[in-house]
Parts: structure tokens; C-alpha cells; sequence
């Protein structure tokens, strides 16, 4: 949000906001006061490479299907709740969701090289990037 556009909102806007920031954060989404989503980003990405580790860590026992299945229920839903919210916000704080998508595909996808272009992949095996995915 600009700051001609945080102009607009009175204190009083701002009070009653606060008052449905409980109902927001039992949503699952956490609002900042300049409306920068911020802090829903930072909590996503933490949530999402906590989960990447671990599915790294077990990677190598088990299918191509399963870490799929497993990578969609716990990052993949997680990147894709309420993105329509991440419409308007800058490209650094979407490039930060596209690096957790990144990770998650060197993860998921088999003899994916760590210093290797993941563009070509994603599009080989049909992954949106993230910007596409929110538009």
C-alpha cells in the first residue's frame, strides 16, 4: 500500500481493524498496520522451509507420488491460501513465496540439481510460478 493510499484511512478505520485482527489471525492471516502483508509472508516462508527440511530429510525413502502428495498438503496449500491477497504487493515480497516454491520443486522433482535454473523444471513438469499462480 502507498502511503497516499495509508492516508486515506482514518485512526477510527484503523481501531476497528484491530478488532477483527483476532478473527483474521484465526483465519490464518495476519495483517500489518500499512496493510504490507509482511508478516503473513515471513510466517508462510518459516512455516513452508520448515516442512521443506523435513521432506528433504525423507526424500529419499519414499516415491515421486508420495513427496507430491505430502509437498501439496503441507506447502503447496499453504502458498495458495488467500493469494488473491498478494495481488498488489511488490515483487521482492513475491519473489520471497517463489523462492520457497523453488525449494519445495528441488525437493519434489528427482535429479533436480541445487545450482541448477528451476524455471525449465516448473515449466516441464507444469508448475505455475508463483505471480501466475496469484493473477
Amino acid at each position: 500500500m502507498t502511503p497516499v493510499q495509508r492516508s486515506k484511512f482514518s485512526s477510527s478505520s484503523i481501531s476497528i481493524a484491530n478488532k477483527y485482527r483476532l478473527l483474521c489471525e484465526k483465519l490464518g492471516i495476519i495483517f500489518d498496520t500499512d496493510m504490507s502483508l509482511c508478516k503473513q509472508i515471513s510466517s508462510i516462508t518459516q512455516a513452508s522451509f520448515y516442512h521443506i527440511r523435513h521432506l528433504r530429510q525423507i526424500r529419499s525413502f519414499i516415491d515421486v507420488n508420495s513427496v507430491t502428495i505430502l509437498a501439496n498438503a503441507l506447502v503447496q496449500s499453504k502458498l495458495d491460501y488467500c493469494n488473491s491477497l498478494y495481488y498488489a504487493l511488490p515483487k521482492s515480497s513475491i519473489h520471497r513465496l517463489q523462492l520457497v516454491r523453488n525449494s519445495l520443486a528441488r525437493v519434489v522433482i528427482p535429479s533436480t540439481l541445487r545450482h541448477h535454473y528451476i524455471t525449465p523444471v516448473l515449466k516441464k513438469w507444469h508448475w505455475l510460478l508463483v505471480e501466475r499462480r496469484i493473477k
